[in-house]
């Protein structure tokens, strides 16, 4: 299994990997420990290439992370659900992320 971190690479430069991966019959594994828009990112890769095995996400990385973006993910029977809103699915809130600066 090739594990794929779309947010660094790039969610084009993601899907050249996963294709090589499935030349090679090798499944992939999106690598996503980040927060809701890094997820909406990996979900589409992973919507979009045959080759997905399983993907990772952190469903209580921060109690706040739904202050911090405009949509959050949903999911139903243990999957996630691809959002219909444009572009990835959400984006960031800036009034949750003055609310919540860095320490």
């Amino acid at each position: 299994m090739a594990i794929i971190d779309a947010v660094w690479n790039g969610v084009w430069q993601s899907m050249k990997i996963a294709a090589l991966a499935a030349a090679h019959e090798v499944n992939v594994a999106p690598h996503n420990y980040y927060g809701h828009l890094a997820t909406m990112m990996n979900a589409h890769m992973s919507a979009a290439v045959p080759n997905l095995r399983i993907m990772e996400t952190d469903i209580d990385r921060l109690p706040w992370d739904g202050e911090i973006f405009t949509v959050e993910p949903e999911f139903e029977d243990g999957c996630l659900v691809l959002p219909e809103t444009p572009g990835w699915g959400t984006e960031p809130d800036e009034e949750g992320l003055a609310a919540h600066p860095p320490t």
